[in-house]
């Protein structure tokens, strides 16, 4: 479950004086488990901000926020990894470690766990595979084109089938062929449970896979559609 209460964030200035402008606007949503839901909105709406709060990784100014059925303001640096471990993430930059080939990039998530190996060789093979990098294996981040490393992140966001999935701008980095393949590999996450969040600023894709929606304009929930 994700639930935003009258959630503020501004960053401070340079020199962190005073504060700057409000980013994110008074916003209050909730999300049950297994929902499939779009964040749409322009450039610059605030849609990467709201997918980094609801990561873990960007505190609010104010309000609270609820992550995985746990409030962020109770959650301490010893307890925070284990809520960031059931997260998902695919963001626009590459984040790829670049000294571990494919294989162990999407394995890590399993290997923080505590799985048994050889369920991490079988696990990441299949994904691996189902998303068209069977070949890739042992191959270093570096020698992926820009699409396959964008893949190979959401195959090391899904391999663990995380209790949240943020996806920002998939459209940017897939082909129609792998975005209608991503796109029903988390809507089937979420028939088991997973919470998905998809941020995008193409209306007609959201409109292609009907699901529920937020809209952000300039970091405030707007009126939808």
């Amino acid at each position: 479950m994700v639930r935003f209460e009258s959630v503020w964030l501004r960053y401070p200035r340079k020199g962190g004086a005073t504060a700057g402008p409000d980013v994110l606007r008074d916003l209050s949503f909730e999300l049950t488990p297994g929902t499939f839901c779009w964040l749409l909105g322009e450039a610059g709406a605030g849609k990467s901000t709201v997918l980094r709060v609801m990561g873990l990784s960007l505190p609010p100014s104010t309000g609270t926020v609820t992550v995985l059925g746990a409030s962020t303001s109770g959650m301490t640096r010893r307890t925070m990894p284990r809520y960031r471990r059931q997260i998902g993430v695919v963001s626009q930059d590459f984040g790829l470690l670049p000294d571990l080939s494919v294989f162990d990039n999407v394995a890590l998530p399993l290997r923080l766990e505590g799985r048994p190996e050889a369920q991490v060789r079988a696990d990441v093979t299949e994904i691996l595979g189902w998303i068209g990098l069977a070949g890739k294996l042992v191959a270093a981040p570096a020698e992926l084109s820009d699409s396959e490393q964008r893949r190979a992140m959401v195959a090391r966001a899904v391999v663990n089938r995380p209790g949240l999935l943020l996806i920002d701008e998939p459209a940017g980095w897939l082909d129609p062929e792998q975005l209608n393949q991503t796109i029903g590999l988390v809507r089937e996450l979420c028939r088991l449970g997973t919470t998905a969040v998809v941020a995008t600023r193409d209306r007609a894709l959201a409109e292609s896979y009907p699901a529920p929606a937020l809209r952000l304009s300039h970091g405030a929930l707007a009126a939808t559609p």
